[in-house]
């Protein structure tokens, strides 16, 4: 799945995003989402060549958990 900027995520486009794109995208900055990956939680995030990015659609899936919407 192709890296993709932060305006094409919220536009819809599925993908995935580095940290900073991520936490643009939730409203969180990107030492929250590096906080969060190491206490374990927040959304999904992946590891590939010592940098970390998360797909668009685990997002929207922690968004709708933490919504009380999870499907």
């Amino acid at each position: 799945m192709p890296h993709i900027p932060y305006d094409a995520a919220a536009a819809g486009a599925e993908g995935r995003l580095n940290r900073a794109d991520a936490g643009r995208y939730l409203g969180v900055t990107s030492k929250t989402l590096a906080e969060y990956r190491s206490k374990g939680i927040g959304p999904r995030s992946h590891k590939l060549g010592g940098q970390c990015f998360y797909y668009v659609s685990d997002l929207r899936a922690y968004i709708r958990e933490r919504s009380g919407h999870g499907d």
